[in-house]
């Protein structure tokens, strides 16, 4: 089928310019031609519904290049560095009918979503700097991306602790974690169908960063991470993105967030690197762990507040003069549940930055929160305040709270 305008009438003209009426486009996907190849001669204008498995995508061509309009649907696609290949064709499956790279599964995604979106990848390497830019709803969508976890062990627990406010959740059995050194990975109950990151273990038990649900023993297993990729950077979106099982691997800035980002959640994560937020709406942090100096920075730019929520989860900073969760220029950081920070004697290291009206809210009324080892435990400077710090448990700090009075910094 061919088509003048959508919306309108007249010469050709980009249908991203039209009214993002998500009937208009379903009128004209069940009026074009469909199928899971496209068209070989196409002419200019031309519309097409593109159906391989997994997705529905209304396209036209712009004399050049079929371009993705807004999906029809939800959308499920694939990546696999080692099998997959780059075309419109795969992306369809596992293996060898997956997408070859992350980025080009990210450019698959129509300018406009018309349903949700949802991206598997393979346990595999992803020398990529990956980059989400863009996109409109037309309806409540979400795009999740779902890495792969290897598995290491599974076992049967004989015993279990929840968590307190004063004691970490664990699990136990007699000989089962000899020899193996799983701190840092992540450890999954079935009795709680949760993931928990591994703070440390002995022969006998793994003890966690957090709690557990229950102190029912069952079934669990240990993952470690098996889809690394090396940054991924998200501009100027308002579709919410929710990361499951992935590891970022570069060791600066692993993730950042910028120019207007409304919704942006990580479960079961790991970030070698940063996590920088700025410009940004609201992000949750669910059971991940932060390596080699990693920072949380929630800051308001261009007259959006950034906030990010922290449940449960583990901080190993082991970088000079770096701070590990900062909140600056009116962001805010809510620390949900209990998370352990360890400092490793840094030079000049902080756990707790709070400045330039920044605020640090600290709600483990239930669960056990540590600041090990740092130089600074809790700083707030220039109107930065740290809020709910009553339940805070020290170890081996240079100072554990400074509040700057000269330039009204505030802790509680």
């Amino acid at each position: 089928m061919q088509a003048k305008s959508v919306g309108g009438s007249g010469s050709v003209k980009n249908p991203l310019e039209a009214d993002l009426n998500f009937a208009t486009y379903k009128a004209v996907a069940m009026v074009c031609d469909n199928g899971a190849t496209l068209p070989s001669t196409p002419v200019i204008g031309q519309w097409f519904l593109h159906t391989p498995t997994g997705r529905n995508i209304l396209m036209q061509y712009d004399g050049s290049n079929w371009i993705s309009i807004i999906s029809m649907g939800t959308m499920t696609i694939y990546v696999d560095s080692t099998d997959g290949t780059d075309d419109t064709a795969h992306g369809t499956a596992a293996d060898a009918s997956a997408f070859k790279t992350f980025q080009y599964a990210i450019n698959s995604i129509p300018a406009i979503i018309g349903g949700n979106v949802v991206i598997n990848v393979n346990a595999e390497s992803y020398a990529e700097d990956v980059v989400f830019r863009g996109h409109n709803l037309a309806g409540n969508y979400s795009v999740k991306i779902y890495g792969t976890l290897s598995a290491q062990e599974t076992w049967t627990s004989t015993s279990k602790v929840a968590g307190t406010t004063s004691t970490q959740g664990s699990v136990t059995k007699e000989g089962q974690f000899a020899g193996n050194t799983y701190a840092n990975m992540l450890v999954y109950d079935a009795t709680d169908d949760v993931y928990r990151v591994i703070d440390s273990h002995t022969d006998d038990a793994i003890t966690i960063a957090g709690s557990f649900t229950t102190a029912t023993a069952g079934s669990n297993t240990v993952y470690d991470w098996g889809t690394k990729v090396n940054t991924f950077s998200i501009y100027s979106t308002k579709v919410p993105i929710d990361f499951y099982g992935v590891e970022f691997v570069t060791n600066t800035s692993s993730v950042t967030i910028d120019q207007g980002v409304d919704s942006v959640n990580f479960y079961y994560c790991k970030f070698d690197g940063a996590l920088s937020c700025y410009d940004f709406s609201m992000g949750r942090i669910y059971d991940c762990i932060f390596l080699s100096g990693s920072i949380i920075v929630a800051q308001l730019n261009s007259g959006y507040f950034a906030t990010a929520f922290v449940y449960r989860g583990k901080f190993d900073h082991t970088q000079n003069s770096k701070k590990t969760v900062y909140a600056y220029n009116l962001g805010i950081v809510r620390i949900m549940e209990g998370t352990i920070f360890y400092g490793h004697n840094t030079t000049g290291s902080t756990a707790i930055y709070a400045a330039v009206n920044g605020i640090v809210q600290i709600s483990n009324t239930t669960t056990y929160l540590v600041i090990n080892d740092y130089a600074t435990g809790i700083y707030a400077y220039s109107g930065g305040k740290v809020i709910g710090t009553a339940n805070n448990t020290y170890k081996s700090n240079t100072a554990d709270e400074t509040a700057d009075a000269a330039s009204f910094g505030y802790i509680d």
